[in-house]
């Protein structure tokens, strides 16, 4: 059996648990994690190193004989051991015995001699003159800290910035200074710049906690980074996130092995705010003329020791394997016409310049970003038919807008339609008042982020999908200004297709059948599947409830009646406006079945949903406008903060908040005949509405024991 393989059969006699294992039984001490040290075992099992592994066990094996602990006096030992102390103190001796053994300590000990060696020579101190805390600190945690150094690697984001010929028989050189930018152009004209080696910099932003690291590694005329940047969804994800608080940074910076103590960044509010700390150390300039964050032989001895093995790690995967990585793109890079460009602010290699191929809104279609974002095919969009009206009203120039456009985040888009075509225009919003802005009909779009940092083809996506949120803004205004425009117009098509179906159902309504009017599961399932775009429904789960419906009946007697003048009553009109049944100079309504009575009973029914206005129109779904469809629908169309999803589907539907309502006046005598003479009973005035719902609740009980019944005979 090889070492590696020795030494774990010993742990897991000590432990009693194998180091594979999913689940644990007890704990051993406050600070000591098993599951924790049996995931570093498996780690440094992958890199097929005895050396490594069994470097790992003996560094657990310390933190573990110091985390276990007994409860027994020297009495119960002269009587006799405790068991748990014999079963746990001759496999820990066995273990370390074997740890101790002459090629594995040999291996260990040559291995903390280049530790100690690579941290005296940063500091440019000799190895006699390491504290006696130093050479215990790389005893106890070297091992761990490079298996850290290698899963590290793996994990970091890794891109070519220059292609080239890779170096031969160049040794590598290690910059001794770590450099602050505030662009990646600098960091670009950094890369290509210094020799073949490693360059520890940070970019610092004006918003410190998104600051973050990269290490430049340069190996002939190919560069190549690897940075602990934050990834993201989506290009707007960041932002969204920052509104909300810094948490999304903290996470990211704690788990981060790179030295964040020299940023200094101070965290408040439960790491929900993150500041740039009073004592912040002096950013100087080196003869190069760029910023210096620090030196490398400032570095405490863990962040030293992880950056040596980290520069080991890459030194084995660019310099010997001579891995390639994927071409780096930044947003800068990107090379757009606009006609609200300005000097470009973040100039970058005219040979790292790249156009893409921008599309015209109605070229940027859903089926356009199905090809590009397949994922979206499977998820809801309610908001097609926004798309079909409106998309080719949307500006070419608010959809791929450059970072140079907009000088600032506290410019908005002004959209002006003097002519045939609409133009826009930023506007400095900054030292207007809060009125001036509510007036101005302005937009938030999104350039272009100067600041995204990925492959080529993740840069180009991610343009896309920062034009396909400004066509959806956009469209979004358009369609408010058309709610607003033809809020009456829709309202009133709605009355005249109720007025016109009214004779086909008004028997049903006098005879309070709640049963007709309850909406058609089959049918209204049908209509959510095709709007979720997926057939997974199940039940009805809308806004307005479940498919039951009721007959509302209300008694009001003529001295409680209220009928405003028309201008008010008909900003909103109503079936019984359509009807003509509202008499304004007598201050009364009048009665369906007859116009000279005056009507006392108001029978209502739900509009709440498409389904409603299906079975009071009597028309079909393609019958009705697309901006009805979703009414009363809540789809889930995912959450825009965490998921990439379509910007389009995430807008709000103005339209289903129009105020569609129905309510048919009749007199009391007139009721009370026509339900007479079909052989129905009708109790006293005030008792109405509450003998009404009496019954409709009757009939949703008789109606669910029926449908049991007959799923009970299938």
């Amino acid at each position: 059996m090889s070492f590696a393989g020795t030494a774990i059969e010993l742990w897991e006699k000590l432990t009693g648990t194998k180091v594979n294992a999913r689940s644990f039984s007890g704990s051993i001490g406050q600070s000591f994690s098993l599951f924790q040290a049996n995931q570093k075992i498996q780690q440094a099992q992958a890199l097929n190193d005895d050396t490594a592994v069994t470097l790992i066990i003996r560094q657990l094996l310390a933190d573990y004989t110091q985390s276990v602990s007994f409860r027994f006096t020297l009495a119960d030992l002269l009587e006799s051991v405790p068991d748990d102390f014999e079963r746990m103190v001759e496999p820990a001796r066995e273990l370390q015995t074997f740890l101790n053994s002459d090629d594995i300590r040999g291996a260990h000990d040559a291995f903390f001699i280049d530790c100690l060696d690579a941290l005296a020579h940063y500091r440019n101190q000799p190895v006699s003159s390491t504290t006696e805390q130093t050479r215990a600190f790389v005893e106890h945690q070297s091992g761990l800290i490079g298996l850290d150094a290698h899963q590290d690697l793996e994990k970091l984001t890794k891109l070519t910035m220059f292609d080239g010929d890779a170096a031969e028989n160049e040794p590598p050189k290690i910059n001794r200074l770590i450099f602050a930018f505030e662009t990646l152009e600098e960091l670009i004209d950094h890369g290509a710049s210094i020799p073949s080696g490693f360059s520890l910099c940070a970019i610092t932003s004006s918003h410190i906690s998104d600051s973050y690291f990269v290490l430049v590694v340069r190996s002939g005329e190919r560069v190549i980074i690897v940075t602990d940047k934050g990834t993201y969804t989506h290009p707007l994800q960041q932002a969204r996130m920052r509104n909300r608080n810094d948490r999304y940074n903290l996470d990211r910076i704690e788990n981060s092995r790179f030295p964040y103590d020299l940023l200094n960044i101070q965290w408040s509010d439960n790491g929900r705010r993150a500041a740039q700390g009073s004592g912040s150390r002096d950013i100087t300039v080196s003869d190069t003329g760029f910023r210096v964050l620090g030196a490398i032989s400032d570095l405490d001895d863990w962040d030293l020791l992880w950056l040596h093995l980290f520069i080991e790690q890459c030194r084995q995967r660019y310099f010997v394997e001579g891995v390639i990585e994927p071409v780096m793109a930044t947003g800068s890079m990107i090379q757009l016409t606009h006609s609200l460009a300005g000097d470009d602010r973040y100039p970058v290699p005219a040979s790292q310049r790249f156009e893409i191929e921008t599309r015209t809104s109605t070229e940027l279609s859903t089926d356009f970003m199905h090809s590009i974002e397949p994922d979206w095919q499977d998820r809801a969009n309610p908001n097609g038919w926004m798309e079909e009206r409106f998309a080719g009203e949307v500006p070419e120039d608010s959809l791929y807008i450059p970072p140079s456009a907009l000088s600032s985040h506290d410019e908005v888009v002004l959209i002006s339609k003097d002519g045939e075509e609409p133009e826009i225009s930023a506007i400095d919003t900054r030292e207007m008042s809060f009125f001036d802005k509510e007036r101005l009909s302005t937009i938030n779009l999104q350039p272009i982020d100067p600041f995204a940092l990925a492959t080529k083809e993740r840069i180009v996506r991610d343009a896309h999908f920062l034009a396909r949120h400004n066509q959806s803004k956009v469209i979004e205004k358009l369609v408010k200004a058309d709610y607003k425009s033809r809020k009456r117009e829709v309202i009133e098509w709605f009355n005249k297709a109720v007025a016109d179906h009214l004779p086909n159902f008004v028997d049903e309504l006098l005879a309070l059948n709640h049963e007709y009017f309850f909406v058609d599961c089959e049918a209204f399932e049908g209509i959510v599947d095709a709007l979720k775009g997926r057939p997974s429904f199940s039940g009805i789960q809308t806004r307005s409830g479940t498919r039951q419906r009721e007959i509302l009946v209300d008694y009001e007697p003529l001295a409680k009646q209220r009928v405003f003048n028309r201008s008010i009553e008909e900003a909103t009109p109503q079936i019984k406006h359509h009807l003509g049944l509202v008499d304004y100079e007598e201050q009364r309504h009048l009665c369906y079945l007859d116009n000279d009575e005056t009507a006392k009973v108001f029978l209502y029914l739900s509009v709440a949903n498409v389904a409603d206005i299906m079975k009071l129109t009597g028309l079909s779904l393609e019958q009705i406008p697309p901006e009805l469809h979703s009414r009363g629908i809540d789809v889930y169309t995912g959450n825009s903060i965490l998921d990439r999803i379509d910007p389009l589907a995430t807008l709000r539907n103005p339209w289903d908040k129009l105020p569609l309502h129905f309510c048919l006046p009749v007199s009391l005598k007139g009721f009370k005949a026509w339900r007479k003479a079909r052989g129905l009973d009708t109790p006293k005035a005030p008792d109405l509405p509450a003998w009404s719902r009496q019954k409709a609740r009757e009939m949703w009980v008789r109606y669910n024991q029926e449908g049991d019944t007959a799923e009970l005979g299938r």
